[in-house]
């Protein structure tokens, strides 16, 4: 041991585990020797310690837990095993509690590519740290990544170990050399390039020494003369492996077949063994003196490593030994036959009351059985530990990722759980997921049958959810309905709905449409109160629009809206809904009704203009319904449309304008990733790899949601995908746009794609397929206002730098032609003129009408205004507007009177309050007034 890993081993002993932190991270390169370093320290510990070897990547959480606290209870500390069956994050930190220590070597096999171990050991370590007080207990993690240091390991101690300095690098070598006779391999002058060569890696070294037997020093150098030539420089850990990996294998063929045959049948345990298990593993040679040889040359050749009692495969000799005999099913199988031997005979004769007894070696037994396929003797030995199977699982949560580990939990459960005594609901429930992952014959009705009987003693919405999917799939909609009645004395309100409208779904896919709509109807009372029940009607509405019903839909969505009130959370969704649902059937009319709904119930101006909008788009008014949409910024359902309508315009790079901005991923998901890419494609833009461009942002993130490459993203492919309806209840593009119009397209028909219908492409000619874009300079847009015939400017308020005329005559400005040229004699009242004083000529410049002085032009404001006013107050306005109220009555009398500057001034002190508020009513000559007498 050197000096330095003397006085880490130190430190570990003295400091740490009296006054350190509860975790500490032992990390470096692989082969320095930090597995040695944390087993001294555990067995100088004087405390029960376990050391458990992570060397597979297959092992849950709940199997290391299984091994730590069996090796735990065998050094006197119980508590883990008492805690099995629990939490895992608190069976650790309670048993932490007491002084113990726990080193998980080979941590890294736990670790993702981000560096980061599973989420529950990053809670474990954060707890440990920040425990106060301190918990006497320890635990060391050794691992030869580099592990990133975020809050969970804020308060834990990092300590690397580095490779040894060269002069003790050469000194081992020297030693090696010595033991095996061969120190004239390397002369004493190149034992420096030797171990620098190597990154001063002891394992690295004791490879190459093990290869000096058969091979001279010139001709390894042979097999990687690169790196020989750089030995100099700073070499990393992957070239050192590389290296390591060919003097390995170098040895392997050079091994005796004997020797061969047991690294190969030993490659397939998964932890560490004792020398029974080599003498097992060696069954087919010879006889116990070829096994015990063939052991002496493994540990001579550096490939067998021993701890005490335990023997362990070099790591990276195991990697090689498991691919040669992966090549050979025979060879494999028999290995497996050999290991399984060695862990199951502990079963044949057990008689011990330890909880723990022989629980890894259950564990591996499981493991070698299973890959033979020897369920029948995997089901024996489990029937025989069921007590101990049913405590270490009884409240499993989440399923292994890995596929043979799912079954290996599988096929233990099902030893468990036999009969219907026994096991908890969280158990039954893991175990019917397990065979719905599995999904062969019949495990989908076993699964019925387990989580109805979990369903008995748990009101755990995921359970009851399971159980209605699956009685769904195999009981007739009548005992479907029974079951939902007995969630609904069993279950909370907001748990039913989750339920009630996952079943509601199951339904209507398994062809039971009116089932599905009497059990949404029957829980709409009792449920009417949870934050979630809009979803009841949505999910009703939908079922509607598959039956082509799509007028009931719209009546179900508005009663839903009318039942919870404007002010419920989410209860607008309802209007939206049944809005775009109207839009997709062109019908205006019922577009207005909705309005009168929602007016009449109070609710936001916003929504009334979504309808006022849509109406606007179907009489094809795109720049009216982009200028009334415009006045709700925020609004992101008419933000939406504002930007339709400007694609239908041609206006593409408005369009991009107005979609700028965050907007939340399910938008995105759902329709605006779409649009944003439309307007793109629109505008001529292309994908340049510039991630400052917004642009090339929409198109990448558009297209790997779809994945697809962003040059994939044309006019076509963006119309196939709004033409996709793949499922029933999910998220949609022609939902919020089921209706592309002819402007848009560039084709010779309009399209609507409907819930209901096939493909709205079948039978298009797409040749001619082009989204419109006809970028013109032209005024700023105008903001919230339609353009309105007899509004003052002709329904265009003016804008900041505009070239504007007033002339003035008697009742108000006269009309001027937009544009153009202006010829006239008499008195003027110049604001930004382009010509002023007779016979003057201005070309060129913008002139904006004013039409405000005839008589029935300001009669019509009066009646609007008074129209508006009353709205107002309907909606319960006059309390908190009470004065911009009497601003607009005002201002409607002194229409009425014919009162110009009465109008303005009235208006002008009405504010900004009532632009929005006579744009969300749909009054658009008040609200062109408003605009200009406040001068916006």
């Amino acid at each position: 041991m050197t000096r330095m890993e003397s006085e880490l081993s130190s430190w570990l002993s003295g400091t740490w585990l009296s006054d350190g932190p509860a975790v500490a991270v032992l990390a470096g390169f692989s082969g320095l020797g930090k597995s040695d370093i944390a087993y001294e320290v555990a067995e100088r510990s004087n405390r029960p310690w376990a050391f458990e070897n992570l060397i597979s990547d297959n092992l849950t959480l709940d199997e290391i837990t299984l091994n730590v606290a069996e090796s735990l209870e065998a050094c006197g500390s119980n508590t883990m095993a008492d805690l099995l069956g629990g939490d895992f994050v608190a069976s650790f930190v309670k048993s932490l509690e007491e002084p113990i220590l726990i080193v998980l070597d080979d941590f890294h096999e736990l670790l993702d590519e981000q560096g980061l171990p599973p989420r529950e050991f990053r809670t474990l370590i954060h707890r440990l740290c920040t425990a106060r007080p301190a918990p006497a207990g320890r635990l060391l993690l050794v691992t030869n990544r580099a592990v990133t240091q975020e809050s969970w390991l804020d308060q834990a101690h990092v300590r690397r170990v580095e490779p040894p300095a060269e002069d003790h690098a050469v000194s081992l070598l020297a030693s090696l050399l010595a033991q095996q006779d061969l120190e004239d391999e390397v002369p004493s002058e190149r034992r420096g390039d030797v171990v620098r060569w190597l990154g001063r890696n002891p394992r690295a070294i004791q490879a190459l020494v093990a290869c000096l037997s058969n091979d001279s020093l010139d001709d390894l150098i042979e097999l990687d003369r690169d790196s020989w030539g750089v030995r100099d420089e700073v070499v990393g850990p992957e070239l050192v492996r590389h290296l390591e990996e060919r003097f390995l294998d170098r040895t392997l063929q050079r091994i005796s077949p004997e020797a061969l045959a047991l690294v190969e049948s030993l490659s397939v345990y998964r932890k560490t063994f004792t020398k029974e298990a080599i003498q097992g593993a060696g069954a087919g040679l010879a006889g116990s003196a070829d096994v015990e040889d063939a052991r002496r040359e493994l540990s001579s050749r550096f490939l067998l490593e021993r701890r005490r009692n335990w023997f362990t495969l070099n790591p990276i000799a195991r990697e090689l030994a498991r691919a040669r005999i992966l090549m050979d099913e025979r060879k494999l199988r028999r290995s497996h036959a050999r290991a399984a031997e060695y862990y199951s005979r502990h079963f044949r004769a057990r008689n011990s009351a330890s909880k723990m007894d022989k629980a890894s070696e259950f564990v591996e037994a499981r493991f070698h059985l299973l890959r033979l396929g020897q369920r029948e003797e995997f089901d024996e030995i489990a029937r025989g530990f069921r007590a101990q199977l049913l405590l270490v699982y009884r409240n499993i949560e989440s399923l292994p990722k890995d596929v043979s580990a799912q079954r290996e939990l599988l096929a233990t459960l099902w030893a468990a759980l036999e009969g219907e005594e026994g096991g908890s609901w969280s158990l039954r429930f893991c175990f019917a997921r397990l065979l719905l992952a599995r999904d062969e014959q019949d495990d989908a009705l076993v699964a019925y049958r387990q989580i109805t009987i979990a369903s008995r003693e748990s009101n755990h919405h995921d359970v009851w959810i399971l159980r209605c999917r699956l009685a769904v799939r195999f009981e007739e909609p009548a005992i479907t309905r029974t079951i939902i009645a007995q969630a609904r004395e069993r279950l909370s309100a907001g748990v039913l709905l989750q339920v009630v409208r996952v079943t509601a779904v199951a339904l209507t896919q398994m062809g039971h449409p009116a089932d599905a709509l009497r059990l949404l109807e029957d829980v709409q009372q009792h449920c009417h109160q949870t934050g979630d029940a809009w979803l009841l009607y949505h999910t009703a509405s939908v079922i509607l629009c598959s039956q082509d019903r799509h007028k009931d839909a719209i009546a179900f969505l508005l009663k839903g809206y009318e039942t919870l009130g404007p002010q419920r959370e989410r209860s607008g969704r309802l209007v939206e809904e049944s809005a775009f649902l109207a839009f997709a059937a062109r019908d205006a009319a019922l577009l207005g009704q909705i309005q009168q709904v929602v007016v009449g119930s109070q609710g936001r101006h916003g929504w009334v203009s979504l309808c006022e909008v849509l109406k606007l788009q179907t009489e094809r008014k795109f720049q009216e319904s982009a200028d009334l949409a415009a006045g709700f910024p925020e609004y992101l359902a008419l933000k939406a449309q504002r930007a339709f309508s400007l694609l239908c315009l041609g206006r593409a790079s408005e369009a991009k304008s107005v979609l700028m901005g965050s907007i939340p991923v399910r938008n995105l998901e759902t329709g605006l990733g779409w649009l944003r890419a439309v307007a793109c494609v629109a505008a001529g833009d292309a994908p340049d790899g510039d991630e400052t461009s917004p642009e090339s942002a929409w198109l990448a993130e558009f297209a790997a949601a779809h994945e697809m490459a962003p040059e994939e993203v044309t006019a076509e492919s963006l119309l196939r995908h709004w033409d996709t309806f793949a499922e029933l209840f999910g998220g949609r593009v022609s939902f919020y746009f089921p209706w592309l119009p002819r402007e848009l397209t560039g084709l010779d028909q309009d399209l609507i794609r409907l819930s209901s219908t096939t493909s709205a492409l079948d039978g298009v000619d797409l040749s001619r397929l082009r989204f419109r874009n006809e970028e013109k300079p032209r005024p700023p847009a105008v903001g919230a206002v339609p353009a309105v015939a007899g509004a003052p400017f002709g329904g265009v308020p003016p804008q900041p730098g505009w070239p504007t005329i007033f002339v003035t005559t008697q009742g108000g400005p006269a009309v001027l032609p937009n544009g153009g040229t202006l010829d006239m004699g008499g008195n003027y009242n110049v604001n930004q003129a382009g010509a002023v004083g007779d016979g003057a000529q201005a070309t060129g410049n913008t002139f904006n009408q004013v039409v405000a002085g005839k008589t029935e032009d300001l009669q019509k404001l009066s009646a609007e205004l008074q129209r508006l006013t009353e709205q107002l107050r309907l909606q319960g306005e006059a309390g908190q507007h009470a004065q911009e109220l009497g601003e607009l009555e005002g201002a409607a009398a002194a229409a009425a009177s014919g009162d110009v500057s009465g109008v303005r001034a009235h208006l002008r002190r009405s504010g900004q309050w009532a632009l929005g508020a006579a744009t969300s009513v749909g009054t658009a000559l008040a609200a062109a007034w408003i605009r200009e007498s406040v001068g916006m």
